[in-house]
This record gives structure tokens, sequence and C-alpha cells, in this order.
């Protein structure tokens, strides 16, 4: 699918709202603002920007696991980050008072605090071209 093409659609996946690449241009905003609900405008619009800006290097959705079911009181925002043919996410985006941090799934790492959702996303697969897989 050609990129400047794609935009994101919410899908049902396991009761939660998962957001895939798909080639429905007006359906964008409309899906974001309804699924990413505690973040803000420009928030939304900077995870849209970087699934699509990593869609080709293993990317395949993210997913809002606010409302999740947790065992213990969350944070403000809990996203998900799947990589292409997985069940499970490879990374949770984790924010908090105007604060984010990335744990790694597969073993637990947890970064450090940083300021921005631009600069956790960063860390889980920076937006510049590049060939390798994130």
């Amino acid at each position: 699918m050609p990129k400047d093409k794609a935009s994101l659609t919410a899908q049902p996946v396991n009761g939660h709202r998962d957001m895939h690449l798909e080639s429905e241009q007006g359906r964008t905003a409309a899906a974001w603002d309804q699924t990413f609900q505690a973040l803000t405008a420009a928030e939304r619009k900077t995870l849209g920007g970087w699934a699509h800006a990593v869609q080709a290097r293993g990317i395949d959705s993210v997913q809002d696991l606010r409302l999740r079911p947790w065992h213990c009181p969350t944070a403000d925002s809990v996203i998900g980050v799947f990589q292409s043919g997985q069940k499970l996410a490879a990374w949770l985006v984790v924010g908090h008072d105007g604060r984010w941090a990335v744990a790694r799934c597969a073993d637990g790492a947890i970064s450090a605090a940083v300021d921005s959702l631009d600069a956790a996303l960063a860390m889980v697969c920076p937006r510049e071209a590049s060939f390798s897989p994130c």
C-alpha cells in the first residue's frame, strides 16, 4: 500500500480498539479521537504520524490499553505497540502527569521518564527512515 494513501482505522481486537494502517483516508482523525481519548489532539497527531512513519519497519499497530482491566491504579495513558504478526504488545508506552516511559515487554526493561510522547516513541523506534527493523 502506498504510504501517502495510508490511514489508521479502529479495529476491535481482544475487546480493545486496535489502530491498524489501512487505506481509508477519511476515517483517520475520527478513529484516533475516539480511541485515544486520554491523549491531547497534538499527542494523537504525534502518535498517528509516528505509527505511519515506522510501519515499514515492523510496527503493525498501536492499541489504547488505558481502559483494560488492570489489577492496580493505572497511568493516564497506556499504549500497546505491536510488531507485525505478534498477538502481544512488544512495548508499552506509559504516560502520567505529563511524563512518559517505555516498558519493553520481552524483558521488563523500563526506560527513564521523558517529557514528551514523541521522545518516548523514539525510544521504541525512531521516525527517521532506516532499513533496520524496530
